[in-house]
C-alpha cells in the first residue's frame, strides 16, 4: 500500500489513536494512584491493629467496577463474570469485617 492509501484508510476508520492513548493513560494513572493510596491506608490500619475490612471491600469493589466498565465497552462476557465475582466478594468482605 502506498502512504496515501494507508492515510485514507485510517481516516475512514474515524479512530483517533491519540485520544485512545490519553484515555488509556488516564485510566491507568488513576487506577495506580487509587491502588497506592488504598494500599497505604490498609497497611496503616493493619499496623495500628484497626479493622481494615471496609478499605479492602472498597478496593475489591473498585476493581469490580473497572471490570464492569470494560464489559460495557467491549461486550465480552468474561469481564461481566469477573465483575460479578469481585462485587460479590466485596459485599461479603464488607459484611464479614463489619461484624468484628
Amino acid at each position: 500500500m502506498k502512504k496515501e492509501e494507508i492515510l485514507k484508510a485510517a481516516q475512514n476508520e474515524k479512530k483517533d489513536e491519540g485520544r485512545k492513548y490519553v484515555n488509556d493513560f488516564a485510566l491507568a494513572a488513576a487506577g495506580a494512584f487509587a491502588f497506592i493510596v488504598i494500599s497505604l491506608m490498609i497497611l496503616y490500619k493493619h499496623v495500628t491493629n484497626e479493622s481494615y475490612g471496609e478499605l479492602l471491600s472498597l478496593f475489591i469493589g473498585m476493581v469490580g467496577a473497572f471490570c464492569y466498565g470494560k464489559f460495557v465497552l467491549t461486550s465480552k462476557k468474561y469481564w461481566l463474570f469477573g465483575a460479578a465475582i469481585l462485587l460479590s466478594g466485596s459485599a461479603i468482605v464488607f459484611m464479614d469485617m463489619s461484624e468484628l
